[in-house]
């Protein structure tokens, strides 16, 4: 049928084939048309049976308990979290998509974000980035348009260190390039040092990468 060999096309343009699920639910889906309750059923569990054996069965597994299990933690075992340790705003070096994406995610839980890159080309592409997935929860009704500019408007930008002060986590996200990163890690703690003053002594780097 012309249905399936066009869902075959686009499961295969999304997946690249790795994973098998998605092909055999469309093969269950072709084999079970026209079938009994019944008959229709026996083919969904034998092909079920054949999936949930498969090595890409057994890695996903463990994908997803490795992922619950990242959830639970902290980063800083052996020692209680105090609310009032709780970041109140985010700077993040380098802009992109990448600077961008985690600006939108720290913008959405209301957190104030200063986003540097070295020009306003990858600050530009940051903000759209942003945008684009405000957008995206507008569109999908989790945000009203209103909701998503005001958001959006806790992203601010610059080409220098300027705002990054009062600035209590940093987030690295620069080209993957580690020369360019350890250059940027070491301006920012001098810059931010001088910036600074008396009015913030710490402050968490964190690598995006």
């Amino acid at each position: 049928m012309v249905l399936f060999s066009q869902a075959r096309k686009m499961i295969m343009s999304k997946t690249g084939g790795h994973y098998p699920a998605p092909l055999k639910i469309l093969d269950v889906l072709s084999s079970a048309y026209g079938k009994t309750q019944k008959e229709a059923l026996r083919i969904e569990s034998k092909a079920f049976g054949e999936l949930a054996i498969t090595d890409v069965s057994k890695r996903l597994i463990d994908l997803f308990f490795a992922t619950e299990k990242i959830k639970k933690q902290t980063g800083a075992e052996g020692y209680k979290l105090d609310p009032k340790d709780k970041a109140q705003h985010l700077g993040v070096l380098g802009a992109g998509v990448m600077g961008g994406g985690i600006a939108q995610l720290a913008a959405s839980k209301n957190l104030p974000v200063r986003m540097k890159d070295i020009d306003y080309k990858g600050l530009a592409l940051g903000i759209s980035s942003a945008n684009k997935l405000f957008q995206g929860l507008v569109k999908k009704r989790k945000l009203s348009r209103r909701e998503a500019d005001i958001k959006l408007a806790l992203i601010s930008s610059t080409t220098d260190y300027s705002g990054f002060g009062g600035i209590d986590l940093v987030v690295e996200a620069v080209v993957e390039n580690m020369d360019v990163k350890k250059n940027a890690v070491g301006h920012r703690a001098r810059e931010g040092e001088r910036a600074a003053g008396e009015r913030r002594r710490h402050a968490l780097l964190q690598s995006g990468a």
